[in-house]
């Protein structure tokens, strides 16, 4: 009954919100702000306690409850938003769509199974002299094609300090 309270009233339903996919709307557009170093300070203060410069991944012990609620959302923001480059820190290399052709993890995928970190930042895997893509040795034959297209893909790739990362939703265009 309930899947048929929640349709919308032209329906001829009573077109009652559902409040677990409006929670989860709103938890997500609250962490893609975190992820974006916004210039409202509850974000900016929450980001440099718990992403420091990276993505955060895992437990650490200095994760509140609160964090760690809101944590578990970063993988639906990262795969429903599309990133404009910036400082990097706060944008996956392997898992943001941050080039034309899509998410790396999906469209290098045996590359991205050599990965020493899967939710690394772009800013971890470049240094001043350029691209320095961390990844487990004695790639296979498959992989050493597959990060040849990598580097072609990234060679004109140049992310800037002065702009900031911004996260668009993917979802509607």
């Amino acid at each position: 009954a309930w899947d048929k309270v929640i349709l919308p009233r032209y329906a001829g339903v009573l077109g009652i919100r559902d409040l677990s996919a409006h929670n989860q709307a709103m938890m997500c557009k609250f962490v893609a702000e975190v992820l974006q170093f916004s210039d409202i300070p509850c974000y900016q203060w929450l980001a440099s306690q718990y992403c420091r410069n990276n993505l955060p991944s895992g437990n650490r012990t200095r994760d509140t409850t609160f964090w760690k609620g809101h944590k578990t959302y970063i993988p639906l923001v990262l795969f429903s938003s599309r990133c404009s480059l910036g400082s990097r820190a706060l944008v996956s290399f392997w898992q943001d769509q941050w080039l034309e052709v899509g998410r790396l993890m999906f469209v290098l995928p045996v590359l991205y199974s050599f990965a020493k970190d899967k939710l690394c930042s772009i800013q971890s895997q470049i240094t001043q002299d350029g691209w320095d893509i961390q990844l487990h040795p004695n790639l296979s034959h498959t992989a050493t094609q597959e990060l040849q297209v990598l580097l072609d893909l990234i060679a004109n790739v140049t992310p800037t300090a002065a702009n900031v990362d911004r996260r668009v939703s993917s979802l509607f265009g």
